[in-house]
């Protein structure tokens, strides 16, 4: 039996990408619970869409021509579109209004093993030994975390659960099909084109489910907490994905899911003083080692 081949790293570029969209998930989590804590969910998911669409709609106009994308990849575009605004972002934000942030980050590690499951089916990826320890270990990692936060984070509303979860296959699919994306229109584009056409999908429905009232009598910090969903949560973490999708292996992209729970876990110490335990902290160890195995790419 001959060794297995040498790795290499994932470049330090995508590695400092999914860093900050990982940090920036870690914000959705705890931003996005308090504001549809604050205001109808529904409300939150038109308004962050549409704005979303506005914001990067008008980026491709000052990107200059061509102002359409090309007619070959507009399908999977509008198809995106639809998978990242109604499903990805709707059912993660509605689903989020029923659970823990820390449950919902959970089951975003799902995402790895979603990702390398479906490009082995589909023979993308080689069945290679490390990086399925890698994913498990992570995986392994992130339940130990969730027993050191005690199990009582691990139960929620199984109706928000389920939104949640249909929020992750959306996302499981959008990233093992978005790198031929990246690739053809460059990261920044297809996070554009994605977003403006998530924003027309919400449009279609928003007349009848957005209150507009209610989103003009928000108060400042909700609005605050809106506009980081469109900015950051939306724009620049949709461009740090696909930034690294242009330059990496959708699975080692994916494995940085794993990441949110610990940043979760140590978000809410740092920020809401919740308890650190050891538990707590072999279970993020477990989870960066496990990252950073699956990260490495056979050469």
């Amino acid at each position: 039996m001959g060794a297995d081949p040498p790795l290499k790293r994932t470049p330090p570029a995508v590695t400092a990408a999914l860093l900050t969209q990982t940090a920036l998930a870690v914000g959705t989590y705890l931003i996005g619970k308090e504001v549809t804590q604050r205001l109808d969910s529904i409300t939150v998911i038109c308004t962050r869409s549409l704005l979303s669409a506005v914001v990067l709609g008008l980026l491709l106009l000052v990107l200059g021509p061509p102002y359409a994308p090309p007619r070959a990849l507009l399908p999977k575009l509008v198809l995106f579109g639809f998978l990242a605004g109604p499903v990805n972002q709707g059912a993660f934000l509605y689903g989020l209004s029923k659970t823990h942030p820390a449950h919902a980050s959970l089951l975003y590690a799902l995402t790895p093993a979603g990702v390398y499951l479906g490009g082995l089916l589909l023979g993308r990826e080689k069945r290679e030994p490390r990086r399925i320890a890698g994913i498990v270990v992570a995986f392994a990692g992130v339940a130990v975390l969730l027993l050191g936060k005690g199990l009582a984070d691990a139960r929620g509303s199984l109706a928000g659960d389920a939104w949640v979860l249909a929020a992750v296959a959306a996302w499981v699919v959008v990233t093992m099909e978005g790198k031929e994306l990246s690739i053809a229109l460059g990261p920044l584009k297809t996070s554009a084109w994605m977003l403006v056409f998530a924003g027309g999908w919400v449009a279609l429905v928003s007349p009848f489910l957005l209150d507009a009232r209610a989103l003009a009598a928000a108060d400042p910090l909700t609005l605050a907490g809106i506009g980081y969903l469109v900015l950051l949560s939306s724009a620049a973490s949709y461009l740090l994905w696909n930034f690294a999708l242009s330059r990496a292996d959708a699975s080692a992209v994916a494995v940085f899911a794993n990441l949110q729970p610990v940043g979760t876990a140590v978000a809410a110490w740092a920020l809401l003083s919740e308890r650190l335990t050891g538990t707590m902290i072999a279970g993020g160890v477990l989870v960066l080692g496990g990252v950073r195995l699956a990260a490495q790419l056979s050469r």
